[in-house]
């Protein structure tokens, strides 16, 4: 996003797997924009999914439960990290209360007040650091009879 503004760029990423990161400097970036239209229009696409993203969670934020949005995370990380193990998903991302809690967009105790209703319903565990969801078809709808 720097490349589209002045002011320095603070997100950040970490990886979860071996990886490799390239840094581009802005003016060689923008320059790219410039001579190649498809790169700007990809960029841009790129933008706006990010846009209606936010727009989606804070209307989350504001009109569901904390409980309808952390089985709506536990299902986006299934998506992206989960495996089959035994019958059960497995989230193969450690992720600690707090960083589960920032993701949620909750208080670390809500959080983990939901959890342990999820826990206590057979939906979710904490294994070694890891989410286990245990009940998929559960989950699914807790997460859309909120929406």
């Amino acid at each position: 996003m720097a490349a589209f503004s002045d002011q320095p760029c603070d997100n950040f990423a970490q990886a979860i797997d071996r990886c490799i990161v390239l840094k581009v400097p802005v003016p060689a970036f923008s320059e790219l924009l410039r001579s190649v239209p498809e790169l700007c229009f990809s960029v841009t696409r790129q933008i706006v999914q990010r846009f209606k993203r936010v727009m989606i969670r804070t209307e989350d934020l504001v009109f569901r439960s904390v409980a309808a949005r952390l089985a709506d995370v536990l299902l986006m990380l299934n998506e992206d990290f989960g495996d089959e193990l035994r019958g059960r998903r497995f989230i193969r991302v450690h992720l600690s209360q707090t960083e589960l809690a920032t993701l949620v967009g909750a208080s670390r105790p809500s959080t983990n007040q939901a959890f342990k209703q999820f826990r206590e319903q057979g939906l979710a565990t904490f294994e070694k650091g890891h989410v286990v969801i245990l009940d998929l078809e559960r989950l699914r709808r807790l997460a859309h009879d909120d929406a």
